[in-house]
């Protein structure tokens, strides 16, 4: 008998950091690069500066100053005028004329009586020689994974089973680019790829906290919408209807077109059945009758709509600042001005928009400290840098009052290309009706407005706490991180409830977790595949393609799978008897980026797909 082709929840978790390796970002080309180093007059560096090109009024490049106040930007010729911001200092204006390779330093004058007082960053004391992060907690390696370059020999990424033994991680010098940053090292786990697994633990493991918080999702219905030339529309209104015509769960599509949607998210709700699905774009709408399950397809719909995406996204940190993050917040704020750099230095051609809520506790000297959104980084750098950890006192913390801060106070755009969250704590909300009420109310407004709740959760949190925060990423379609002790900074980590999960750092995930919530195909060009891995023995042809797919393995496979950018599940295809090919058929995706992978020995081997 043919093996069941299944989901391997193991390897999948492996699979992220190989997609991200295949992931093509085509750049602009341009004829000349634009060097230069932004300081104070006394001469001091000034990092996480903005440096904005404009033609007329056209924003054409934006990039940032790195942790030693240089830049780099890349311009065809032409005449320009070139903006420098930076929090406490007299704006720079400049017009420059670009015909060869240029370089331009900027000495900037402190603004007077500006509420940022510039000031160097403190950061721990750290000997950064030759840096390997060690545990003296042992953890058995059960796979290798994705070196950073040839140059690096040492292992920087692996997976890792319950079992324990020892680990190790080097960061190569060429990589660590201040005292601090790179440091925290961290897993995620994202439900939705382990979702088989998701639906065991629930029923097992951590079903006593479904009524504890009264969260429980439950009855996944996945809606991809597109236009009608297959390009993802982002931003469309996705609403689950049930039999009552009453509206059950609610959701916005992100940058892939695709939306989660909840039949039983709450244990108070009323399990209505569902009656269809009603999406809404631009004054037009479609309605997807008898809608199909997750584990019986994904929903599509095509709507009218431009291709194309807003240039904007959106990104709050909401973290906790009670006593018990001490020995963790001082590196988060390095690894926060480092994830924010890198980010903004990976798209420049994008607006990046930061805000930030600090919280603590009723009692405490404040409740919560917040900054709105902001496109100049130095402020956000400015005002991460200036908090501190302190209060507390008993265990649970006002997570509700942060959330509550967060989505429906700070000034979230309509038109965003991506909204995301990320929530930095180490402990759960109190338990009062009150309280987890408003958390059901703060994540149904998210999933509404298309905000993408990310936890990140620090020493010291429990398994409460855990299924919590798995459920608000679930609910609204985002994943789940949690910082790990291998850095040495902190200790008390509760192992995950999860089969395996990757040991990584920080910076690296939440970069990546960026990355893949901002990408949009191009419109304009036709994309390009890279060239093929020569390790992978996978024929795929026609590719780019927009119809039938076929697929021809060179080994006895009994089946392979369709992937998204984010690793989801699209489709699965069997092996034909006695013949190792297979074939899919893509014209219900939208155009974009996809894989299509199979597991061999514990290995995955994948192949980029363009569907156009």
């Amino acid at each position: 008998m043919k093996n069941l082709c299944f989901s391997p929840a193991k390897s999948l978790v492996k699979l992220t950091m190989i997609l991200l390796l295949l992931i093509s970002n085509k750049s602009i080309v341009s004829a000349q690069s634009i060097n230069g180093n932004v300081s104070s007059f006394s001469s001091s560096n000034l990092a996480y500066g903005n440096v904005n090109i404009y033609q007329g009024d056209e924003l054409v490049a934006s990039v940032l100053t790195d942790a030693f106040g240089n830049f780099n930007v890349k311009l065809d010729s032409g005449e320009y005028r070139c903006e420098i911001l930076y929090a406490g200092f007299e704006k720079i204006v400049q017009d420059l004329k670009v015909s060869s390779d240029m370089n331009m330093d900027f000495s900037m004058k402190e603004e007077k009586d500006s509420k940022f007082k510039p000031r160097k960053a403190s950061a721990p004391a750290m000997d950064m020689g030759e840096v390997y992060l060690t545990e003296d907690m042992p953890i058995e390696a059960s796979g290798e994974m994705m070196h950073r370059s040839a140059e690096v020999s040492k292992v920087r990424h692996k997976t890792y089973t319950r079992n324990r033994s020892t680990t190790m991680i080097y960061i190569p010098e060429s990589e660590r680019s201040s005292a601090v940053a790179m440091v925290l090292t961290a897993g995620e786990i994202n439900d939705f790829k382990k979702w088989d697994e998701w639906k065991g633990i629930v029923s097992d493991d951590l079903t006593h906290f479904i009524p504890v918080w009264g969260f429980n999702p439950r009855g996944r219905y996945t809606v991809e919408v597109k236009n009608e030339f297959n390009f993802p529309i982002v931003g469309a209104s996705v609403k689950l209807i049930g039999e009552s015509g009453k509206i059950i769960h609610q959701a916005r599509t992100d940058n892939t077109g695709k939306a989660e949607l909840w039949q039983d998210i709450l244990i108070s709700g009323t399990n209505e059945n569902v009656k269809n699905i009603l999406v809404e774009h631009q004054g037009t709408e479609k309605t997807v009758r008898n809608p199909l399950l997750f584990e019986e397809g994904i929903n599509h719909v095509e709507i009218a709509g431009k291709c194309g995406a807003s240039n904007l996204v959106e990104i709050a940190f909401v973290v906790d600042a009670t006593g018990s993050m001490g020995d963790e917040i001082e590196f988060l704020k390095e690894e926060l001005n480092e994830i924010i750099y890198k980010s903004k230095e990976n798209h420049p051609a994008l607006e990046f928009r930061f805000g930030n809520v600090f919280y603590r506790d009723h009692g405490d000297a404040y409740l919560t400290k917040t900054q709105n959104f902001t496109n100049v980084l130095s402020e956000a750098v400015y005002f991460i840098s200036e908090q501190s950890a302190y209060g507390g006192g008993d265990y649970e913390e006002a997570v509700e009052i942060a959330l509550d801060t967060a989505i429906n106070e700070l000034s979230w755009s309509e038109e965003a290309r991506t909204k995301l969250v990320f929530l930095i704590l180490d402990a759960p909300p109190h338990q009062e009706e009150s309280i987890k009420k408003s958390l059901h109310l703060s994540m149904q407004t998210a999933a509404k407005q298309g905000i993408k709740i990310i936890p990140i959760v620090a020493s010291g949190s429990d398994k409460s706490n855990e299924y919590l925060m798995r459920a608000l990423a679930l609910a609204t379609n985002g994943t789940y991180t949690f910082i790990t002790g291998h850095s040495g900074v902190s200790s008390g980590h509760v192992e995950p409830t999860t089969k395996d999960y990757n040991v990584e750092l920080l910076h690296d995930i939440l970069v990546r977790i960026i990355k893949n919530n901002v990408f949009y195909p191009n419109c304009q060009e036709e994309m390009a595949l890279e060239e093929e891995d020569k390790n992978i023995e996978m024929e795929v042809w026609p590719n780019p393609a927009t119809e039938l797919v076929n697929v021809k393995i060179n080994e006895d496979i009994d089946c392979i799978y369709l992937l998204d950018l984010s690793g989801k599940i699209l489709a699965r295809s069997y092996s034909k008897e006695n013949e190792r090919s297979f074939s899919f058929q893509v014209n219900q995706f939208a155009k974009g980026i996809y894989f299509i992978g199979y597991e061999k020995d514990k290995i995955w081997k994948t192949e980029k797909l363009v569907i156009s």
